[in-house]
């Protein structure tokens, strides 16, 4: 994968996210030999990140996180929720597919999360 893909890949992935009508508040890049991008969104009122990674020559890694710490929540079980897809195809429509799929699943297994340890929202 080349460098201009992969910017392809964060523009497309940050339309999806924008699209949803979720505030984009922070990025990180990285185009060294093994890129990398992350970007913080708000999701059910708290802050959550989604990577976007080479997985291998041609294909992606995304994952979805939850930190409760970025999130100002201190007690002593501070879990991360997290969803990961790994060897996600180049091809436009596919990671289109993958990347809306995930983030629902992701955004169900919060809405879980804070239902069972009845964190607010």
């Amino acid at each position: 994968m080349k460098c201009n893909e992969f910017q392809e890949k964060i523009v497309e992935l940050k339309n999806f996210l924008l699209s949803q009508g979720l505030e984009i508040i922070g990025e990180e890049y990285s185009n060294n030999d093994d890129y990398y991008y992350q970007l913080q969104f708000i999701l059910l009122n708290k802050k959550v990140n989604v990577n976007l990674t080479k997985y291998d020559f041609e294909t992606l890694a995304i994952n979805f996180s939850y930190l409760q710490t970025q999130n100002h929540i201190w007690e002593y079980n501070n879990p991360i929720i997290g969803y990961s897809i790994l060897n996600i195809p180049e091809d436009k429509t596919l990671f289109q597919n993958t990347i809306e799929k995930g983030f629902n699943f992701f955004r169900n297994i919060l809405e879980s999360y804070f239902i069972e340890y009845k964190e607010e929202q």
